[in-house]
């Protein structure tokens, strides 16, 4: 799992210099490339932060994906004075938070996070292709699609699939 944090400049015009920033989900590859090139020119900081399948598998996804937030934090440069949150909380911060539900449909900072994360996870799976050839990391970036579920029972699972994901727990 991967999470990104970012803190954008104050600038009136940011709005219109971030239009077409928005859900990444709701993005094609090209466009959340071309925004991540963007935001990383525009931001004042950003950090990302990843969590392994391993982890995930210890600890479950929601605590799993706090400690990616935790390590994008700690990736800052500056020390942020509040927290926008896709949905979670971040407990052990004493940093004031709040949490919005689909957070990144509601917030540009959450959809530029969103954005950063997004290509930094795919760009990850990219890299983890080369080193784990035959299940198509690079084409489905580690989602549960058809051909990823046959090239699990083709080839077994990896050290880097989750052993919680259910088409390899149900193995």
């Amino acid at each position: 799992v991967a999470a990104a944090v970012v803190i954008l400049p104050p600038d009136r015009n940011l709005e219109r210099s971030l239009r077409g920033v928005r859900d990444s989900k709701q993005m094609t590859p090209s466009q959340r490339e071309f925004w991540s090139t963007r935001l990383r020119e525009l931001v004042l900081a950003f950090g990302v932060g990843f969590a392994s399948s391993q982890t995930i598998d210890a600890l479950g996804i929601v605590p799993a994906t706090r400690l990616a937030a935790q390590r994008a934090l700690n990736a800052l440069e500056i020390t942020p004075q509040h927290l926008l949150l896709d949905y979670l909380l971040l407990p052990d911060l004493e940093i004031p938070q709040t949490s919005l539900i689909k957070g990144d449909a509601r917030s540009l900072s959450i959809a530029a996070a969103s954005i950063l994360a997004k290509t930094a996870r795919d760009a990850r799976m990219v890299e983890l292709d080369q080193e784990y050839p035959g299940y198509g990391l690079a084409a489905h970036k580690g989602y549960g699609t058809k051909a990823h579920r046959e090239a699990i029972i083709k080839l077994g699972p990896s050290p880097i699939h989750r052993l919680s994901f259910s088409p390899i727990r149900d193995l």
